[in-house]
């Protein structure tokens, strides 16, 4: 709740922001992307103070913080792109780029921070070991997956399929 508070908070035009992610509970910053302004916002959640905004020479869409290692991991706002960017925190420099599924789009971490999935629009989700950032594998489901989620209890990746108008289960 807080985090939606501080995103309205924050800016009243919802086109400027897509994504919003907080490093870990203990961390009191939240990344909020602007893709408009190839720059992301960094605010207190404690405060609702805007910290900081920098400026970026991509404009990304979707981030997730993988805080043991000091990442961010980010999409670019360019769906034909098959980049995945990771940056560095705090200084959100790029350190790492993944090439992984065309049409990169929405992202998650496993809850130990090991691997990043991502979804793209042209039917695949992709594995990447944050460790050394590197492609583990593709995994071609058809369709369009949109979003990703990881779950935890069951050891499985959850993904939207906008083409195929379902929900699907992978085991990773």
């Amino acid at each position: 709740v807080i985090t939606s508070l501080l995103v309205n908070a924050y800016a009243t035009d919802s086109s400027r922001r897509t994504s919003l992610q907080r490093a870990s509970d203990s961390d009191p910053l939240v990344y909020v992307a602007e893709p408009n302004a190839s720059s992301i916002a960094v605010l207190d959640s404690n405060s609702s103070a805007l910290l900081r905004t920098m400026a970026l020479g991509e404009s990304y869409a979707h981030f997730v913080a993988v805080p043991s290692l000091g990442l961010l991991y980010a999409t670019p706002i360019d769906t034909n792109s098959s980049a995945l960017y990771a940056l560095s925190l705090p200084s959100l420099k790029v350190v790492a780029t993944i090439q992984v599924g065309q049409g990169v789009h929405h992202l998650t971490a496993t809850p130990d921070g090991k691997v990043v999935i991502t979804s793209s629009m042209t039917g695949v989700i992709s594995e990447v070991n944050t460790t050394t950032n590197t492609l583990i594998r593709n995994i071609d489901l058809g369709g369009a997956p949109l979003d990703v989620a990881v779950a935890s209890k069951y050891d499985a990746v959850i993904v939207a399929n906008a083409n195929l108008d379902s929900v699907e289960e992978v085991n990773i």
